[in-house]
């Protein structure tokens, strides 16, 4: 009867022992599924990481090359802006110096402007100084019976020289010549010999050459070889 417990008690040891052996074994066994799984989950995560990792490097890639692309854009847009307004400054430049050009122009042509008027203003006393002191004492001896053809040559000689300011000069104040000192210069400007002046005058040739000699003196030439002729047509 002990023998038999013994044996009976052996017998659940050896129960007990195989079965705690095969717990150990699933155990085992699914520590090292649960390792393998781990590890799977591991390198998938590492394989995930990877795969974000090159994903995002091609991102960061992209977006690199689409923030150089859009500075070379803004570098032209930058280049192209200084150039246009490089050329706006140039073009301002431009047209300021026209600018200024033409109002130096306008300047010029108003003084040239000014100039003619000034002009026209000491023909028009010329002309009419000339024909007062000239046409006219002429034109009033041709109206006498018989006059000579020498005073329509003179007449033609002055009318030719209008224009000219001989009238002016020869009657300047400070000349101090006589109305008939003047008439002889006319005279003797339109080429008449003292002889001539003295018939046309109706005056002896004596007088007409004392005239001559006041008018050297007054003309500043006396006793000086200047002839008087060329002396009034310059004067």
């Amino acid at each position: 009867m002990g023998f038999t417990r013994k044996k009976k008690l052996f017998g659940n040891a050896v129960i007990i022992t195989r079965g705690r052996a095969e717990l150990e074994k699933k155990d085992l066994i699914e520590t090292f599924i649960g390792q393998a799984s781990v590890a799977l989950q591991r390198r998938r995560a590492e394989e995930e990481l990877k795969k974000y990792r090159e994903h995002l490097e091609e991102m960061v890639e992209g977006r690199t090359a689409e923030i150089k692309a859009a500075n070379e854009r803004l570098q032209r847009e930058i280049a192209e802006r200084i150039n246009a307004e490089r050329a706006l400054l140039e073009s301002e430049a431009k047209l300021q110096k026209q600018k200024s050009a033409l109002e130096q122009k306008n300047i010029a042509l108003g003084e040239v402007i000014a100039q003619i008027e000034v002009e026209k203003r000491r023909i028009k006393d010329d002309i009419e100084t000339n024909v007062n002191i000239v046409v006219s004492p002429i034109l009033e001896k041709l109206k006498i019976e018989k006059a000579s053809a020498k005073y329509v040559n003179l007449l033609q000689y002055h009318l030719e020289r209008l224009t000219f300011s001989f009238g002016n000069k020869i009657t300047k104040k400070s000349l101090k010549l006589t109305p008939r000192e003047i008439e002889v210069c006319n005279m003797v400007k339109g080429g008449l010999t003292s002889k001539d002046i003295s018939n046309l005058l109706n005056i002896s040739y004596r007088t007409i050459e004392k005239h001559r000699r006041n008018i050297r003196h007054k003309l500043g030439i006396s006793n000086k070889r200047i002839n008087l002729t060329s002396f009034l047509r310059e004067f």
